[in-house]
């Protein structure tokens, strides 16, 4: 927790950094932090959603096993699609948030937590993007920078998100924005 929200040298900054593209896969990603009616939105969203405003390219690829889709349900990654979906819709942005498709791509799950900035710049570790991680817990992530690395790990992006439809879960209820 000592670094993981600072300007710089952390996955927020490089978000907040990026000029033309941001690509996310991450297993958990709320919208909103803290508990009961002191919820605030998530830092790490509202740094997606300022690079988006900016014009910045920007997707989103989340899990769809352990953070549930049941919209019943707050908080879950179907929410985080359906939000960033309306929003994106509402304002124009360049934006797109889908549930992977694990059973098309043949994987059990994603427990990957990755960005790639700009095709310059990759983040790797081991954070979801909940509050706990970002402000409890010891945890560990590299930025990169290297054009060759991005370029891989953006293939592999690239891959997951064709074979994972735009989210059934963004049709459900895009107007709760």
């Amino acid at each position: 927790p000592d670094n993981s929200l600072a300007e710089s040298g952390s996955v927020i900054g490089m978000i907040k950094g990026a000029k033309s593209e941001v690509l996310i896969l991450q297993n958990s990603m709320p919208t909103r932090w803290g508990r009961g009616g002191k919820k605030v939105e998530s830092p790490l969203v509202a740094a997606v959603l300022a690079a988006a405003r900016r014009g910045v390219t920007t997707r989103v690829l989340l899990d769809g096993v352990f953070y549930q889709l049941d919209p019943a349900k707050p908080d879950g990654n179907d929410d985080t699609v359906r939000y960033l979906n309306a929003l994106a819709a509402k304002e124009g942005l360049d934006l797109q948030a889908r549930i992977i498709d694990l059973e098309t791509i043949g994987l059990a799950k994603i427990h990957a937590k990755g960005v790639i900035v700009d095709a310059v710049w990759t983040f790797v570790g081991s954070q979801n993007w909940s509050e706990n991680s970002f402000r409890a817990n010891r945890e560990v992530g590299v930025a990169i920078r290297a054009t060759k690395v991005a370029a891989y790990y953006r293939r592999l992006f690239q891959r997951d998100w064709h074979y994972s439809p735009p989210s059934r879960h963004y049709l459900l209820s895009a107007q709760r924005v």
